[in-house]
């Protein structure tokens, strides 16, 4: 599904923009290049994959129309060719049902985030750019008959593939994972605690995970904003002595004394944590995955509030099922309770990573059976035109420079 998006994004920008080299045609995008059993493959089809194929950074320019040509040859007509040949293309009504169904639901996608994207006041406005967004789609062509069409293809190109038994084994992915994705994370992360951090928080999904990272959740008790302005005045102060901070301190938590005893004495009768985070906490993000494995905190953790570090590895947080005192930080009273240690070291992969893996494996099995499969059919050469293509091809690439 993945590369059917990138399709259509990509299709789309062909689509929606002005070739720079449209004023300037050597020969009509209707000529032949070449014939493939027959059948004609034209300047404009190897332009608009030159086109696809450079900005999808397969090649360094979108003119590279010998690379184009060479692609659209191996990896188009001689894979749709054997899809015949090999009856992959026939569904069944039940497979065609699905396929629509699956083109509506990615096109619905789209449509929301086109409307995520622009922003919208209100429902009637969110309808209205939804509907925008189906009219741009329709207009160039983007029917969700003709998505199912792109799954349709899609679907048969991957039976072939699996036809194919290329004899990509698990053992083969497995060593490919840990030597090359987890020894790269492990070299970048493991040393650098705020680094793997930064990354993971902006979804990069590690397949390492460093040693000393605990999954703790909290109660956060918070203040009256002056109080807690006028407490951080004092802490913040290089004057105060140690004296002062801690009057500070017990001045801003009798503000909430009531609720702080409560919970502390309802944790010493043994209630359930989570239960008192569902009462008393004020922390919004402690619910989901949040509250069931706990926020990842490491000791030298930097995205986290330093006083939030602090509770959560205080000398009573000695293990699992351990909770912290009050610890004061930007956003209030920090309780914090000891949830977990997180695994370290190699991440289970994920079925997406061992597809790429795979993927990646059986590409040049996958073009050097196309490459042998060319030899079977029948490619007619139009020499002049092909040397006019070319030609042009460099022309253009040279005047992107």
């Amino acid at each position: 599904m993945k590369k059917l998006c990138a399709l259509l994004l990509a299709l789309m920008m062909i689509v929606c923009a002005a070739p720079v080299w449209a004023e300037n045609e050597a020969l009509p995008d209707d000529a032949v290049i070449v014939t493939f059993e027959g059948q004609p493959v034209t300047k404009g089809e190897v332009v608009n994959y030159a086109g696809l194929l450079g900005q999808n950074g397969y090649t360094q320019s979108i003119c590279d129309y010998e690379y184009a040509l060479d692609y659209v040859l191996k990896c188009v007509y001689v894979p749709n060719a054997k899809i015949k040949e090999m009856g992959l293309d026939v569904f069944s009504p039940e497979d065609e049902e699905e396929l629509l169904t699956r083109a509506e639901e990615l096109l619905q996608g789209y449509y929301e985030e086109y409307a995520d994207h622009i922003g919208a006041s209100s429902d009637a406005d969110r309808a209205e750019y939804l509907r925008q967004a189906k009219e741009l789609y329709e207009e160039n062509g983007y029917t969700a008959e003709y998505v199912a069409g792109m799954l349709r293809e899609e679907t048969a190109y991957d039976r072939l593939i699996d036809a194919m038994e290329l004899g990509i084994g698990e053992e083969e992915i497995l060593d490919f994972y840990r030597e090359e994705v987890v020894a790269k994370d492990r070299e970048m992360f493991e040393a650098d605690i705020p680094m793997y951090e930064q990354y993971t928080r902006y979804g990069y999904e590690s397949s390492f995970v460093p040693e000393g990272f605990r999954g703790v959740i909290q109660i956060l008790v918070t203040f009256d904003d002056a109080d807690l302005k006028a407490y951080q005045a004092v802490v913040q102060d290089t004057a105060s002595t140690q004296e002062e901070k801690d009057a500070a301190r017990e001045a801003l938590l009798a503000t909430r004394a009531e609720t702080i005893e409560d919970i502390y004495a309802r944790l010493e009768a043994g209630e359930d944590f989570k239960n008192l985070i569902a009462e008393y906490g004020e922390d919004t993000g402690m619910q989901g995955e949040n509250l069931k494995n706990g926020y990842s905190v490491h000791l030298d953790s930097m995205m986290w509030d330093s006083a939030f570090v602090d509770a959560a590895f205080s000398e009573e947080m000695t293990e699992p099922g351990c909770y912290s005192q009050p610890s004061i930080g930007k956003f209030g009273a920090y309780i914090v309770y000891y949830l977990r240690d997180v695994p370290a070291g190699e991440v289970a992969m994920s079925d997406e990573t061992h597809t790429s893996i795979k993927n990646y494996l059986q590409g040049p099995k996958i073009y050097s059976r196309f490459e042998e499969w060319l030899k079977d059919y029948e490619v007619v050469y139009d020499e002049e035109n092909l040397a006019l293509l070319l030609a042009e091809g460099e022309l253009l690439a040279s005047q992107e420079d």
